[in-house]
This record gives structure tokens, sequence and C-alpha cells, in this order.
């Protein structure tokens, strides 16, 4: 069943893009002034995985006010889960990626609480994954960091 739903998502919305809110509250950055986030990405195959990782934190590298930390340093979080679809009748991947992200902003009150501001869903031909990887990275820019940076 699983399969199939992501078949549908990678055809029925090859790309959506919803903003469900922002925090517009000034983020508290690190010592060194950096916005501080963590990276967390969901996949079955453990190459795609580090490779959406790696260009992930490569992107994120470019902006020069952000720094990656550990889950329990951060303030924000991006969240990824990836799906490589295969065909029913063989088993084969289908050359394709569904790609669902959201961008999480820790309260400042308490670490434990989040708030869900930005969520996306998004498909790929797996030669175009590294192109995705910058569109989420750009779209956490945008969205999250220019409305605190102001």
């Amino acid at each position: 069943m699983l399969k199939k739903i992501a078949i549908g998502i990678c055809v029925i919305t090859p790309v959506c893009f919803i903003c469900l809110g922002l925090s517009l509250e000034p983020a508290p950055a690190n010592a060194a002034g950096k916005y501080t986030v963590y990276v967390n990405v969901t996949v079955e195959d453990e190459n795609t995985k580090a490779f959406i990782e790696s260009h992930i934190k490569r992107e994120l590298r470019s902006l020069q006010d952000v720094a990656i930390v550990h889950f329990e340093d951060a303030r924000y979080e991006i969240r990824i889960a990836a799906i490589e679809p295969t065909y029913e009748s063989t088993g084969r991947k289908t050359g394709r990626i569904a790609v669902a992200y959201n961008f999480l902003i820790k309260h400042h009150l308490t670490d434990e609480a989040y708030h869900e501001s930005c969520l996306g869903v998004l498909s790929y031909s797996t030669q175009n994954l590294d192109e995705g990887c910058k569109s989420i990275v750009t779209k956490f820019d945008i969205f999250i960091l220019e409305p605190v940076r102001e």
C-alpha cells in the first residue's frame, strides 16, 4: 500500500508547497551569532540518506549565519522524509524520489515545544536530487530565516 501512495504523490502532486505559518519572533542565535539548525533525514536507503544529508548541510553551510548543530542545541530543525517508489510488478525503483519536508522552530520557553512552520512535498528524478536539496534550503532561508533577520 505504501508503494502505491508514494507513486501517487509523485504523479498527482509533483510539486506542492504549503506554508502553514511563520514565527516572526527574533530567534536566539548561538554565541557566534548564528542560527542553529539540526538536519533530520529519514529514508530507507542509507546511500540516499547520506546524499540528502550531505547536500542539505552543504547548502546550509553556504549561508553565512547558520550553524549545523546537534538536536539539543538547535533552534530550528529541518525534517526530511524520502521514499524511492518501486514498480509493483518488478520491484525495481522508478528512478524518482518523493521528498516530504518541514521546518520546525523550537519555542524559546521550552526545548520540547515546537512550532511547525512549513511543509512541502516534492518529486525529483534521482539524478536531480541535488537540485531538490538546494530548493529545500532556499525555502528555509526565505520563509524561516529572512523574516527574523530583519
